[in-house]
């Protein structure tokens, strides 16, 4: 409970009371990334549920982005803004790392949320006619929760300082496997309720999926500006739902 606590305050906007954990207990609340992401995606269910029961398609969806962002407080984004401008920026690692930390959003920042909230959209909008469009909202965020758990674990923090540094280099083994255990838990409730093979088969397609493009973030991520920072794990956690929904909707 005091990982799941860590993992809410720092992933959420919710005000949770306390002192702040140390520096070991702030990166073992990693472990609880995706019981973070189960409980956003439980509230997109809500939300699609009783939008789409009075509003058309492209209704629901813009409200499912606005609850999706609204529960973060615009984090991951923000981290998608500053991550591309970095990668924009003509410089050294440093210099690079100077644009993310300024906070401040440029042109091209505005056009990497644009572009990545139109194309939710029209995932989304798209998705609603799928089967597979309740299950999808419940498990994109627990996803793109446990996809940033596997960037930490494969990457090395590009700064000396911040939370980024914290969580990344506290995210061992230990995290990594109780994160993907609760993956395990959380995608094996409805499948062993009955709803095997096709739900299985996705989720596993998608574990692979994101874990390689996790291995290819990091990568990148060390190129560019020598490790990961909060911000670069925001991206990927953007990202890894997009690539998601994108394979939601090509699934059936």
């Amino acid at each position: 409970m005091k990982r799941l606590a860590i993992a809410i305050r720092f992933l959420t906007i919710i005000p949770l009371r306390g002192d702040l954990p140390s520096r070991a207990g702030m990166a073992g609340g990693t472990a609880a990334f995706p019981v973070v992401g189960l409980l956003q995606g439980a509230l997109l269910v809500l939300v699609a549920y009783f939008t789409g029961r009075v509003f058309p398609p492209g209704v629901s969806a813009a409200m499912l982005l606005f609850a999706l962002a609204l529960s973060t407080g615009g984090l991951h984004l923000d981290g998608l803004a500053d991550t591309f401008d970095a990668v924009a920026k003509r410089g050294s690692r440093q210099e690079k790392l100077l644009v993310m930390k300024d906070g401040k959003t440029g042109p091209i920042g505005v056009a990497a949320i644009t572009l990545s909230l139109l194309l939710k959209f029209a995932l989304l909008s798209g998705l609603s006619v799928s089967r597979l469009y309740f299950i999808s909202l419940l498990y994109m965020p627990a996803f793109s929760k446990w996809a940033m758990v596997v960037a930490m674990y494969h990457g090395r923090p590009a700064r000396q300082d911040g939370l980024g540094k914290i969580f990344v280099e506290g995210a061992g083994g230990r995290e990594l496997f109780a994160a993907t255990a609760v993956m395990l838990i959380i995608t094996g409730v409805p499948i062993a309720m009955g709803a095997a093979g096709a739900l299985a088969l996705f989720a596993g397609t998608m574990t692979v999926t994101l874990y390689l493009f996790c291995l290819l973030s990091v990568r990148f991520s060390h190129r560019q500006f020598g490790g990961l920072t909060g911000d670069t794990l925001g991206a990927i956690a953007e990202l890894s739902e997009i690539i998601y929904l994108l394979t939601a909707l090509a699934w059936p």
